[in-house]
């Protein structure tokens, strides 16, 4: 399988060829519905008026396939010297900057990356679209994002129609006007743009004309807040209106000035006429109280913008040059890695049950599972390193074809049979392998295992090469009674495996402030970046975190060595003693305390009735707090409850459809210096828990896609039933008023995929504006 960008563009193809090759979405449904690819081909079609273009990740049979498909739906043969063709990096690139407004006709467009979002979205709906597209279209949008906050490449408009819509709105605010009265003569495709980008600007009283009725009503089925003016009466409007914009495509003026000065003085007005030939008579322009823009002064506004965005060009090549990089890296581990790796598991496995078979006449029953547990365990034990080891390595370091090669000729499954004898066989094909190359760069495999990070303290180094007591590893973790439950659960779990584990306090920021909530702190950082900063320099070698309080992206040089075994992930509600009721029972207007935004905004959605009263604190002192008080009751995380032996203070556990917990709620992430690989390695091995990575991994990719925190009501979990895993997201405003909630299946080989697809479709719905106004509300209150 390989990348594929092909397609005709206003670069190459002229618009009589584009014309032809324009198709609708039905038209592109229909195309998915009917078109069969090679297995495990993936792609996407997009069709503008200014490109049709096809993202593939496929073979070469598949792009002529689609081609001919294409040709098929156009009545047209493919026309090769108008189109072109990319392979690999430079077709990802070509996504990248399409979605990023660097390959539209005018730099920095951002309408592009909204169509892209709509063929996105029909690709998704006919199943047309996998995990390796998934990934591409979402590091495409999350490059679009980068360019868009990191550049002034979109800054200003870039189009006629948006230059028109800006200078009508600018002189609304510069001039003494009556109102916010724009009209627009013209109901064809320039007036439709012009009405699209006004649409978008608040408060507008916007008024279309046209001469013929049938534009007219295909323009309000589009807009149905605009209202409407008989083109007989267009004078009347324009004395009515303060800008008046003209889009109409006659062949004379349809504004004379005789006419419109005719009946009365009118009042000062602008009238920009995009028009050419001039719909407007330049006369206008010389009556006091009157200013005409022509299509020239408007070009010369558009040019100016285009000048200052050449600038910004550069930069934002280097995102869609980064964003390329980590996708590489990523199909590198996910495509091509993998299988590598699994290769070594399953051969080891093999050898093992092998073994275990010949032997099992010598040992009884119990004997039998203990040998089991202890061979599994040897063997885990043994491909630790070298399979951390493994995934660190990046495709600058190892030759992409010809390493992945060898490593599954020296693992392949038929190679490792119960039969050895075959020495002369398997050494001639892995000759053959080496000599079919001058190198295989293997120089992230050295001999050598280990990589310790250099202290950059005066203590001596700590040792962790082996198990040996005397040899002692250092646990930072914060100071509160969960905090220390947590770092004893995982100093006990380390020591029964032979190491000698001693802790550190470090008191954070989250720790010190008590009299604010967090979302008017600064996020989750103030619980762990003390603890940070310990382990960048050396004094600690690896930290425990309530994966809830960490945040999404860890400082550089930091990484997630191990995810703990996940305890009950939800909300409890902790009744009053003397009142002990649940919060289906408790009065109106009972008072319950929280200081989460994400727990408020659900509450308030279930009982607007309720008072919420802010909350911060260890779990011991919420619930003396809670004693003392005349509150009903308070929201905490059953997890922590549990831990600390006060589960008898749990009256109820919420169900997910009343209230989804923070992400990575129950699970503890044990965070060391990415350099220290051996530690790495051992942390995995003891502490590591499968099933709830998959989980933790796709809820964080939900929160770090909704760009959440504790400044926004952000709510994500991942359930398993049997073998399948759903994950279930929620965002919402904290009156209760408006709430999002959906779910969707979670692939355990590609957990981030289902958070970063669930998050678009919230996004879809609104959960965007929903966050907007959160953070805007927490800035004010802040």
């Amino acid at each position: 399988m390989l990348f594929y960008s092909f397609g005709i563009n206003h670069h190459q193809a002229h618009v009589e060829l584009r014309d032809l090759f324009a198709f609708r979405e039905q038209t592109c449904r229909d195309l998915y519905r009917s078109i069969t690819l090679s297995r495990g081909a993936e792609y996407i079609l997009l069709s503008t008026c200014n490109r049709l273009e096809c993202y593939l990740y496929g073979s070469e049979e598949d792009v002529l396939t689609l081609q001919n498909a294409l040709s098929s739906s156009a009545g047209a043969s493919w026309p090769t010297d108008s189109a072109f063709l990319y392979k690999d990096e430079k077709a990802v690139m070509h996504i990248l900057e399409v979605a990023g407004g660097l390959d539209s006709m005018v730099i920095g467009d951002a309408q592009i990356l909204g169509q892209i979002k709509d063929a996105y979205r029909v690709a998704v709906e006919e199943d047309s679209v996998s995990s390796v597209l998934h990934r591409l279209m979402h590091t495409a949008f999350g490059a679009a994002k980068r360019i868009l906050n990191e550049t002034h490449l979109a800054a200003g408009p870039s189009s006629v129609a948006g230059t028109a819509a800006a200078v009508a709105t600018r002189q609304l605010r510069q001039r003494s006007v009556k109102g916010n009265n724009i009209l627009v003569l013209g109901a064809g495709e320039m007036g439709r743009l012009v009405v699209d980008a006004l649409n978008r600007v608040p408060c507008l009283n916007l008024v279309v004309s046209n001469r013929s009725q049938n534009r007219l009503d295909a323009l309000l089925k589009e807009y149905s807040n605009v209202n409407t003016h008989p083109w007989s009466d267009r004078y009347e409007a324009i004395r009515n209106a303060d800008v008046t914009i003209v889009t109409t495509s006659a062949d004379r003026y349809v504004i004379e000035k005789e006419e419109l000065l005719a009946e009365s003085d009118s009042p000062q007005h602008v009238i920009i006429d995009v028009c050419m030939p001039r719909n407007v008579d330049p006369g206008l322009d010389d009556v006091k109280g009157f200013e005409v823009f022509n299509l020239d002064d408007l070009q010369n506004q558009i040019e100016k913008i285009i000048v200052l965005r050449q600038s910004d060009l550069p930069p934002a090549r280097t995102i869609c040059e980064e964003m390329l990089s980590d996708f590489v890296s990523w199909v590198f581990h996910h495509q091509a890695m993998q299988p590598a790796i699994h290769a070594i598991q399953q051969t080891f496995e093999t050898i093992r049950l092998q073994e275990i078979e010949r032997n099992q006449h010598r040992f009884s029953e119990s004997d039998a599972q203990e040998l089991d547990r202890l061979t599994k365990s040897i063997m885990q034990k043994v491909l630790a390193v070298p399979v951390v080891r493994l995934k660190n390595v990046g495709p600058h370091h190892i030759d992409y074809v010809n390493g992945i090669k060898l490593l599954q000729t020296l693992f392949a499954k038929d190679a490792c049979e119960e039969d050895f004898t075959s020495d002369y066989d398997l050494s001639k094909s892995i000759m053959d392998v080496l000599e079919s190359t001058e190198e295989v760069r293997l120089s992230g495999l050295e001999a050598c295992p280990f990589n310790e990070q250099a202290s950059t303290t005066n203590r001596a180094p700590h040792i962790k090469t082996s198990k040996n007591k005397n040899h002692v590893i250092t646990l930072g973790t914060r100071g509160s009674a969960l905090a220390l439950w947590q770092a004893h659960h995982v100093q006990h779990q380390l020591q029964t495996a032979g190491f000698t584990v001693e802790l550190e306090r470090i008191t954070t920021k989250g720790d010190r402030i008590l009299d604010r909530p967090f979302s008017q702190i600064e996020g989750k950082a103030l619980f762990t970046k003390e603890l940070d900063v310990a382990l960048l320099d050396g004094r600690i070698d690896f930290a425990v975190h309530s994966l809830k309080d960490l945040p999404t992206e860890l400082p550089e040089g930091l990484v997630m060595a191990a995810i703990s075994r996940r305890e009950n992930p939800m909300d409890a509600f902790v009744s009053h003693p003397s009142f002990s009721q649940s919060l289906d029972d408790i009065p109106l207007g009972a008072k319950v305390g929280t200081s989460s935004l994400r727990r408020t905004a659900q509450l308030t959605a279930w009982r607007p009735d309720l008072e919420i009263v802010p909350l911060r604190g260890n779990v011991d002192t919420r619930i003396k707090k809670l004693d003392e008080s005349d509150w009903h009751g308070i929201i905490l995380a059953a997890a922590g409850l549990i831990r600390l032996e006060l589960d008898s203070r749990i009256h109820t556990v919420f169900e997910p459809d009343v209230m989804v917990p923070a992400p990575g709620q129950g699970a503890l992430g044990i965070v060391c210096a990415e350099s220290n690989t051996t530690l790495r390695a051992y942390l995995h091995e003891c502490m590591h828990d499968q099933d709830t990575a998959i989980a933790v991994q796709s809820e964080r990719a939900l929160l770090k896609a909704l760009d959440g925190g504790c400044h926004v009501p952000v709510g994500g979990l991942t359930r398993k039933e049997g073998s399948a895993y759903t994950l279930h997201g929620f965002v919402g405003t904290l009156d209760g008023a408006n709430v999002i909630r959906d779910s969707i299946q979670v692939d355990p080989e590609t957990p981030e995929l289902a958070g970063l697809e669930l998050a678009q479709r919230m996004l879809d719905q609104g959960a965007g504006a929903i966050l907007e106004k959160e953070r805007a509300h927490t800035k004010t209150t802040s």
